[in-house]
C-alpha cells in the first residue's frame, strides 16, 4: 500500500470518529472506538486502515 493512500485513509477513520464525537458528546472516547468498530476483541495492529473503513462501512456507519 501507498504511504500517501494510508494517510488518506487514515484521515477518513479520524473524520467519521470527529463526526461521532460532534453527533455524541458525551461519549467516552473508547466508547466511540468500540461503536464504530475501529477496535474489538481482535487483534487489529497490523491491519490496514483501509481495510478498517470497509469494515466500518459494513456496519452501516
Amino acid at each position: 500500500m501507498d504511504k500517501n493512500e494510508r494517510k488518506e485513509d487514515n484521515l477518513k477513520i479520524l473524520k467519521k470518529l470527529e463526526s461521532y464525537l460532534n453527533k455524541y458528546p458525551d461519549i467516552r472516547f473508547i466508547q466511540a472506538l468500540w461503536s464504530l468498530h475501529i477496535v474489538d476483541e481482535l487483534d487489529r495492529f497490523y491491519e490496514e486502515p483501509s481495510i478498517t473503513i470497509k469494515r466500518m462501512v459494513n456496519k452501516g456507519l
